[in-house]
């Protein structure tokens, strides 16, 4: 079976490292699915992500080379987003 192509609309909210990733990951997510395994595999795919570029770096990016310290009202708020 051939691996399907990802959607361009990818190319819209991803950088071309994550794009690679997923592209990369594409052949596996297609099998896991064939296993019914997708939930097993996108937990991982998912914490693999995650760790790479967390949400806190998508919420409040930083346009310095050192990171702005986020107060500790939008920290908890983050925390809970990232929860749900």
């Amino acid at each position: 079976m051939k691996t399907p192509e990802l959607p361009t609309m990818l190319a819209s909210w991803t950088t071309k490292e994550q794009l690679a990733l997923l592209q990369a990951e594409l052949p596996g997510f297609c099998t896991a699915q064939q296993l019914q395994l997708g939930p097993i595999f996108m937990k991982g795919l998912a914490e693999h992500w995650f760790k790479k570029w967390p949400e806190s770096d998508t919420l409040v990016p930083s346009t310095v080379d050192e990171p702005m310290p986020i107060p500790s009202e939008e920290d908890e708020n983050i925390t809970k987003a990232i929860a749900r």
